[in-house]
């Protein structure tokens, strides 16, 4: 919650945790004073307090810089309480439908704050224009989080990987934040290898841990069945029972499971 709202900085002196102005850092919504700021609803909504802090935030049109009160050590503690900042920001939360249906009906707040309800589609027509915003795109992710230079093949791999996102040879996805997760973690196996470059063969890379990490589920599945733990009667007949098969999906990636 700090890098969003702000915090201040103390230094252990001789038992007493000291501070001062320059120890006081912004947090991300003061940055973004004057402009916007973009929140992954999913991500917003997992860190205990941060949606409410949000709300509080909007409704005041000012944020203040909390003074944290979890210390460790029985130390004396000597602060400083900045004044709240008056704010002028736009807050864009980005999100499912499921998300925006769940908070519009369980929080009478949330239609008063954030009053435009925009939508696009979950995917776009695989043509010229489309691949080169796609491409500007992560031009711009790879240079916003400061991540290794990628090569042309590798740009060619995360084209490829958009249109199978999207089901439809024709058309390539606009999920814009797996997109990007492809693109961190690739740069983790460039930095690995001490690659001046994310490569074509890091984002393979990447798919390939994926499949082996979900393929564990899978092998889990037909090792439980094999050893009787999960029990599956394929003969004769059984009042309100019935066999079924469900396919699970993480991303591109699907596996069988019995229920």
């Amino acid at each position: 919650m700090k890098i969003f709202f702000g915090k201040v900085e103390y230094e252990n002196q001789f038992g007493t945790l000291k501070t001062n102005f320059m120890k006081i850092k912004s947090g991300l919504i003061h940055k973004a004073n004057g402009g916007y700021i973009v929140f992954q609803a999913k991500e917003l909504l997992r860190e205990p307090g941060l949606y409410d802090t949000l709300k509080k935030v909007i409704k005041l049109e000012e944020c203040g810089i909390e003074v944290s009160k979890d210390y460790r050590m029985p130390m004396m503690l000597s602060t400083l309480k900045p004044e709240s900042m008056k704010l002028d920001v736009k807050v864009i939360l980005i999100g499912s439908s499921d998300i925006y249906n769940m908070l519009i009906t369980q929080d009478p707040e949330f239609k008063k704050l954030f009053k435009i309800k925009a939508e696009y589609e979950e995917e776009a027509e695989m043509i010229k224009e489309n691949v080169r915003k796609l491409c500007i795109f992560i031009s711009s992710y790879i240079k916003d989080e400061g991540l290794l230079p990628i090569e042309k093949d590798a740009v060619e791999q995360i084209i490829e990987y958009a249109s199978k996102l999207s089901g439809v040879q024709e058309k390539i996805s606009t999920d814009f934040f797996e997109i990007g997760r492809v693109l961190s973690e690739a740069n983790v196996w460039a930095l690995r290898e001490n690659s001046k470059s994310i490569t074509e063969d890091h984002i393979i890379k990447v798919f390939i841990e994926r499949k082996y990490r979900i393929n564990k589920y899978d092998k889990k599945q037909a090792e439980l069945i094999e050893k009787q733990v999960i029990l599956i009667d394929t003969e004769g007949e059984q009042i309100g029972e019935i066999n079924g098969l469900s396919i699970t999906s993480f991303g591109e990636i699907s596996f069988r499971k019995t229920s």
